[in-house]
């Protein structure tokens, strides 16, 4: 809603009031999961260290000697709940991200490409990498989008010459996710370069590096140690998104995407924003290649966990500002066949489409040599293809999204259809473009006042809806650590295993150490120890969380379903002595031959009836329950 005449107050405030209503629809809050997980439970560990050193997470050591963010929220857990400070958090750091790259965005850009840049970046996929693991402006509490706010800030204020605030604000980033004012100062050198080579010097603060590797300082004397064979093959089956050839194709397509478009917009604008767009794939190639040969070629431990190839959270946010400004460029030239044609490719690569947009892409970059041989009927008819494909992609999508929102009994509560839809970049830049065409064709004041309200009342929509929380995260998170949870008070040395997929049940809801769930390995490459002992509690709980996979699976039927539990054999394995010790307390969502210590009944927000049912579970009630089990008994165990 911002319109290419100078803008005034009230244009601006309805264009803020639009990009946030598009920011909370599309990025919602999931509540304490994913890698916020990570950073709840380094927090707890700054509260209570007596409970959690003894977590596998920490027992090992973990990284959060390298982020200052557990210790500021640890000093402001005794003011807020966690799991409050944690959503405001997340919405603090989803703002300020938005802020950030209004404000670098708008030193690079005039003012039309400048709105259409934004937009791009709110509402296209913002994932990187392992596309399934990182995004930037994550609407959860991570140090991520912190630290990308503060060194989009800090690249604002290089374009602006500041070079001291520059650096103490990206020394502010790097205090909070090291990782990513990395990834941004890598692209910041070579534009830096192209500006007066003898930035080039800045290369030689490497050299103190390569000496402390010799030192048994840390985490420099890891510069030059190798990963182990077993620690290697550890690292590379829990985080993979470690070593580049062990990426996905998919994640090797949306990698070649920004490659190609970064390339492509340096080629085509050689303006301010065209230079970024160039040191943005010089520093992803730069990222790249050293993680390719010091990582998956030497297998160089503190390489590996500076993930160099993390430049690509920049490289794909200004890959994604490129798009918007591609096509307010194609739009003013009144090129609308070339624009759909990046259209169509850009929502080929986000609807999974490995090669098959680089063609494409091809015909867009071709576009002024081609367009001129072909006849109207031939330029028309390729114009109608495009957009019958994208409808067709949008129609296929919305038949996807509804199999689910059907199994949630078409509630929004439980599956949040509109915002599936909305993250459709047909629909949510689509969305956002409308408005500023709307705000363009206004003619008087009272036009633009009540565009201004419309957008306000998608605003507040937005943050009504921002909450996406399922009913059992909210449940888990009003009983926040509340150790007789069960009505049983744990002890504080137990050790508790609640396989609640992605959500961090035992931190949160109960304060205690948790035996294993797939985020305790997300600092494996910080440390030996960790993956080691993760891998035997893994072989330990693996057949417990398979047929818990098992029992979830929808496509199993109801019936089933509804009378499936964890075997008696597989309970009696879990929880025997071993090489590694066993939990001491099972939560497990079924109820099992073993008595139960105690039962939590979640009810519905809605209809009030249950929405789930946990029981707890001792090791040693289990083993005396199931003395006679053995590993050949008949108890049926579900297929795996």
């Amino acid at each position: 809603m911002i319109s290419q005449r100078p803008y005034t107050k009230l244009s601006l405030a309805a264009g803020w009031l639009l990009g946030a209503a598009l920011l909370l629809l599309i990025h919602r809050y999931p509540g304490v999961n994913h890698d916020s997980s990570i950073y709840f439970g380094l927090t707890l560990f700054r509260l209570r260290p007596d409970i959690f050193g003894q977590d596998l997470f920490f027992a090992f050591g973990s990284q959060g000697s390298y982020t200052l963010l557990p210790w500021l929220l640890a000093q402001l857990a005794p003011y807020v709940s966690l799991p409050m400070l944690f959503m405001l958090g997340a919405l603090l750091g989803l703002l300020a991200f938005a802020a950030a790259t209004w404000l670098f965005l708008r030193r690079l850009l005039p003012f039309p490409q400048r709105a259409w840049a934004w937009l791009a970046v709110i509402t296209l996929h913002g994932m990187y990498g392992v596309i399934v693991v990182f995004t930037y402006g994550e609407p959860f509490l991570t140090g991520r989008p912190l630290a990308e706010a503060l060194s989009l800030l800090a690249l604002a204020l290089l374009v602006g010459r500041r070079w001291g605030w520059a650096a103490l604000v990206l020394a502010v980033a790097g205090a909070l996710h090291p990782l990513q004012a990395l990834g941004a100062s890598l692209i910041a050198w070579p534009w830096l370069v192209m500006q007066d080579r003898r930035w080039l010097h800045l290369a030689w603060l490497g050299l103190p590096m390569l000496l402390l590797g010799f030192t048994p300082i840390k985490p420099f004397a890891d510069l030059y140690r190798v990963l182990d064979p077993a620690w290697y093959q550890d690292l590379a089956d829990f985080t993979r998104q470690l070593f580049i050839t062990h990426w996905y194709p998919s994640d090797w397509a949306t990698l070649a995407f920004d490659v190609l478009l970064l390339g492509y917009a340096a080629w085509q604008l050689r303006d301010a924003f065209g230079r970024w767009c160039l040191a943005a794939l010089i520093g992803l190639l730069l990222g790249c290649t050293a993680s390719l040969v010091l990582v998956d070629g030497l297998h160089l431990a503190l390489p590996t966990a500076l993930q160099l190839w993390r430049a690509q959270w920049l490289a794909h946010l200004l890959a994604n500002a490129a798009v918007g400004v591609l096509l307010q460029r194609d739009l003013a030239q009144r090129a609308g066949g070339r624009a759909s044609v990046l259209a169509l490719a850009v929502l080929m690569v986000s609807s999974g489409f490995l090669w098959t947009w680089i063609p494409i892409l091809g015909v867009y970059a071709a576009w002024p040599s081609l367009a001129p041989r072909m006849t109207p009927l031939f330029r028309r008819t390729l114009v109608a293809l495009a957009w019958l494909t994208m409808l067709g992609l949008l129609a296929f999508y919305v038949a996807e999204e509804w199999l689910p929102f059907r199994l949630a009994h078409y509630r929004f509560d439980l599956y949040a259809i509109d915002r599936r839809i909305l993250a459709f970049p047909l629909i949510g830049m689509g969305l956002g473009l409308l408005g500023l065409w709307s705000w363009n064709r206004c003619r008087t004041v009272w036009q633009r006042a009540a565009l201004t309200g419309l957008a306000a009342l998608l605003a507040i929509i937005g943050a009504a809806r921002w909450d996406a929380r399922s009913p059992v995260a909210r449940a888990i998170e009003a009983q926040s650590f509340n150790p007789a949870l069960f009505g049983t008070p744990l002890p504080e040395r137990a050790q508790v295993f609640w396989d609640l997929p992605m959500y961090p049940a035992v931190w949160v809801a109960l304060q205690r150490a948790d035996y294993f769930s797939p985020w305790q390995l997300a600092g494996s490459v910080f440390n030996r120890g960790t993956p080691e002992e993760g891998r035997r509690r893994l072989e330990r709980m693996r057949d417990v969380i398979e047929e818990d996979m098992y029992c979830q699976d929808r496509s199993v039927p109801a019936q089933e379903r509804a009378h499936c539990r964890i075997s008696n054999a597989t309970l009696y394995r879990a929880c025997r002595p071993g090489r590694s010790p066993p939990p001491d307390y099972l939560v497990l969502p079924y109820r099992q031959d073993p008595p139960a210590l105690g039962r939590w009944r979640i009810a519905d927000p809605v209809t009030g009836d249950t929405a789930a049912t946990f029981w707890l579970y001792a090791c040693p009630t289990i083993l005396q329950s199931l003395s006679h089990a053995t590993s050949a008994s008949k108890d049926p165990v579900p297929p795996r």
